[in-house]
């Protein structure tokens, strides 16, 4: 009977797919039960029209609301251990500051390659526009991104775990998968007919194929920053190396759009140069325009 015990004690354990780290592990967590939060309250404005009547003021709280609770939430349950230290030091702090910097400067910089090579258009009624595009984005894709980090390194613990022991092959390859599946389940989440008056394609089928493909590189390329955040008990990765892995993350991934723009688009489709998808009406699937109520 205690040598059936002692055995069972030193089984061992399945490998984890949430980060050792105790800040990262509950900072995980929490950003994955909060996604069918903010899923469903994206949802119900987007799918019934509530967005569409709404401008600046309003879509920005709306946005902020959620950023907010995606914040908030990274701090209420963080464990004791990590309430312990200074702000700077926890991993809520890296990886909302990560995401701030990095979501700021894709959709100033990044949105272009919607627009001219995707053929991607926006419907909303915004004036706080910046190279563009809505603003409010901004803060809506620290919301989706915070959710995106944990799949990503969710799928990547997984990978190395799991798959690497037995086949480094299938396991970089599953690797590259993880983002590109993301990407493509935003896609197909957002490419849909009831929310064509705030966002569509002019080329549906090609955006979700050569656009998914587009898009899961520029998450591959974040991919690393996020894994290697505070991964293990004791790392502590300073606010210096945060910030200049994102700034690093938004060059590289600016790079790999124009380079996509540049040599694979034009074998794909037509690249709109210059072309802003903003309230372009009349000549986009974005239709006509609405009727303005006196």
């Amino acid at each position: 009977m205690r040598a059936e015990g002692t055995h069972r004690m030193t089984e061992p354990t399945q490998p984890s797919l949430f980060a050792a780290h105790p800040g990262k592990r509950a900072a995980e967590r929490f950003f994955l039960a909060y996604t069918p939060v903010w899923g469903v309250l994206a949802a119900s404005v987007m799918l019934t029209g509530v967005a569409n009547r709404w401008g600046d003021v309003e879509l920005l709280a709306f946005a902020l609301l959620l950023s907010a609770g995606t914040a908030a939430g990274a701090y209420v349950f963080a464990p004791a251990e990590e309430k312990a230290k200074p702000l700077r030091e926890r991993y809520a702090t890296k990886i909302l500051v990560w995401l701030a910097i990095y979501s700021f400067l894709a959709n100033t910089f990044g949105t272009s390659f919607f627009y001219e090579a995707l053929h991607a258009h926006y419907g909303f009624d915004t004036r706080f526009n910046l190279n563009g595009v809505p603003v409010f984005l901004t803060f809506m894709t620290i919301t989706y991104f915070a959710t995106y980090s944990v799949l990503a390194c969710m799928g990547w613990r997984f990978v190395r775990d799991r798959v690497m022991p037995r086949s480094r092959v299938k396991g970089c390859a599953l690797a590259f998968a993880v983002p590109v599946v993301i990407a493509g389940v935003e896609s197909l989440l957002n490419a849909n007919p009831w929310m064509k008056t705030l966002y569509c394609f002019d080329h549906p089928a090609m955006a979700l194929t050569f656009g998914t493909v587009a898009y899961g590189t520029w998450l591959a390329l974040a991919m690393p920053f996020w894994v290697t955040l505070d991964e293990r008990p004791g790392d502590d990765s300073s606010m210096r190396k945060v910030i200049a892995g994102s700034l690093l993350a938004t060059a590289l991934l600016i790079a790999d759009a124009e380079f996509l723009k540049r040599v694979v688009a034009p074998h794909v489709t037509e690249v709109a140069w210059g072309h802003v998808g903003l309230r372009d009406y009349g000549t986009s699937c974005l239709g006509a325009a609405p009727e303005v109520v006196p």
